[in-house]
């Protein structure tokens, strides 16, 4: 519940910055206010593994709906997707792959009777715990399949600098651009600098969401 995921926010964080993947939408703020705007019917399902330390060292978030699939109506365990988080990954302690990705495909099978399907969406193509994780649920009786493709998302490359970037852009895109920066120059200092996903950037990135229409 909403109580429980607070609780394990701190901790949450703590993984986040150890697992060098500053990706805003794996942080526990944005797990925390996406469950509060799009709960819906689903309920919470993460799975936490901890070492004998008692240190969390690994953690699933996901959600269990209900859904209709090729005619059947099943209990779908899934990750969080919709139009507002369009990536999603499991968080691991790179030193405790192996260990993490068996413990939650035991738990999983533990947890069966409570669900059908567990459908993971928007992975990232590099995440080094996939094929570890496809043998451990093979290992413990489910039937794994293999990844498909999905949809490319709307990301920019850079090969070079950023100057090296616009000279290959068309005139029209540069103007544009121009025009564009010299529009919000109008209302103050820009920086510009990379997020880190820490929590600092998150209250930057939720305090532009809620000027927007998405406050609502």
């Amino acid at each position: 519940d909403m109580e429980q995921m607070e609780r394990l926010q701190q901790e949450w964080q703590g993984l986040f910055e150890r697992c060098a993947t500053p990706c805003i939408f794996l942080s526990p703020a944005w797990h925390v206010a996406w469950w509060r705007a799009f709960k819906g019917a689903s309920e919470a399902h993460i799975v936490t593994v901890r070492d004998a330390s008692q240190r969390l060292v690994g953690i699933a978030p996901l959600q269990l709906r209900r859904d209709v699939w090729r005619g059947l109506r099943v209990r779908v365990l899934g990750s969080y997707n919709n139009d507002h988080a369009s990536r999603t990954n499991f968080l691991i302690d790179p030193a405790h792959t192996q260990a993490v990705t068996h413990a939650i495909a035991q738990q999983l099978v533990q947890s069966q009777w409570h669900w059908d399907v567990l459908h993971l969406q928007q992975l990232p193509q590099q995440a080094a715990w996939v094929t570890s994780f496809t043998q451990a649920c093979q290992a413990a009786g489910l039937t794994p399949f293999a990844p498909t493709p999905g949809v490319a998302k709307c990301t920019i490359t850079l090969h070079g600098t950023w100057q090296d970037f616009l000279a290959n852009r068309s005139s029209h895109f540069r103007s544009r651009l121009k025009e564009n920066m010299r529009r919000v120059q109008k209302h103050g200092r820009v920086e510009y600098r990379r997020s880190g996903g820490t929590a600092e950037d998150f209250a930057v990135f939720e305090k532009l969401e809620q000027s927007s229409w998405k406050a609502q």
